[in-house]
């Protein structure tokens, strides 16, 4: 998978838990993941992000993917 494709399937996980969840805060710390995630795909998606952004991205994909079962 490219990894926009895992951190698309980390995101709709972190919906699932989302929906599943009644702790109000364990709703947040799966909302948080899913900020974490969409903002990690925005700049993983420009031409030329700031390095420190990209490097941040990169860090929240290892994260999408070890989650997700996938290989980081």
């Amino acid at each position: 998978m490219s990894a926009l494709d895992d951190l698309e399937a980390a995101i709709a996980a972190e919906h699932r838990s989302l929906r599943a969840c009644h702790n109000p805060d364990c709703r947040d710390t799966h909302l948080d993941q899913v900020l974490d995630y969409e903002a990690a795909k925005n700049t993983l998606t420009q031409p030329n992000p700031d390095p420190e952004d990209k490097r941040r991205a990169l860090a929240i994909l290892y994260t999408a993917r070890t989650a997700t079962g996938g290989t980081p």
